[in-house]
């Protein structure tokens, strides 16, 4: 049960935290309203004060192709972008053993910073890769070197393109965690920035 969000505020890093989102002008961009200020601001204390695994999950079978279609229909739309800004390729059958919640908030988060930091056409692509379930999120950006893809999963990281991912990234890589996955930038061919989510396959 998390403590009381009064005596976890009290800690200045998470506090500095929850305060550099709450101010940010494209939080709309960056999570999904729908799950309010209050889950936000609980996600963020506990991700700081109690570590990656520690945030809570109540997993089942989600379809892809119930949640994604979703994320790309909303995206356009937040993000004022043409049906070819942003292309989802079939993801099929398959499914993934998430929170659905926990899952909004990692693709809101994946598919923000890849609008904010990078350039149409932004591209969403899912396979099955063993017992995992492999997200992609491509986009056409100036990409990002392999030193700050290592550090921008770092809360409140501030230089190099992705300055000021920290947030929405660090938050993105302990959601994933706590499903027994991971995320992480991977090397493309070309100009853009690729960010692949691995969680548990159905």
């Amino acid at each position: 049960q998390l403590p009381p969000l009064g005596v976890l505020a009290g800690q200045l890093q998470a506090q500095s935290a929850v305060l550099e989102v709450l101010q940010s002008e494209d939080l709309g961009l960056e999570f999904d309203q729908r799950l309010g200020s209050r889950r936000l601001v609980e996600d963020l204390l506990h991700a700081s004060a109690s570590g990656a695994a520690a945030l809570p999950a109540r997993p089942r079978d989600v379809p892809l192709s119930a949640i994604l279609p979703c994320h790309r229909d909303s995206l356009r739309t937040r993000a004022r972008l043409g049906a070819h800004d942003v292309v989802l390729a079939d993801p099929g059958d398959l499914a993934v053993r998430a929170d659905p919640d926990r899952l909004n908030q990692i693709l809101t988060n994946v598919l923000s910073n890849a609008v904010r930091h990078g350039a149409p056409p932004i591209h969403v692509t899912a396979w099955a890769d063993g017992d995992e379930v492999v997200i992609e999120v491509r986009d056409h950006g100036p990409g990002i070197t392999p030193e700050h893809a290592r550090l921008a999963f770092v809360r409140q990281w501030r230089a190099g393109p992705y300055a000021g991912a920290g947030i929405g990234l660090h938050l993105t890589q302990a959601l994933v965690a706590a499903h027994g996955g991971s995320v992480e930038f991977v090397p493309v061919d070309g100009p853009g920035a690729a960010v692949q989510v691995r969680l548990p396959r159905s």
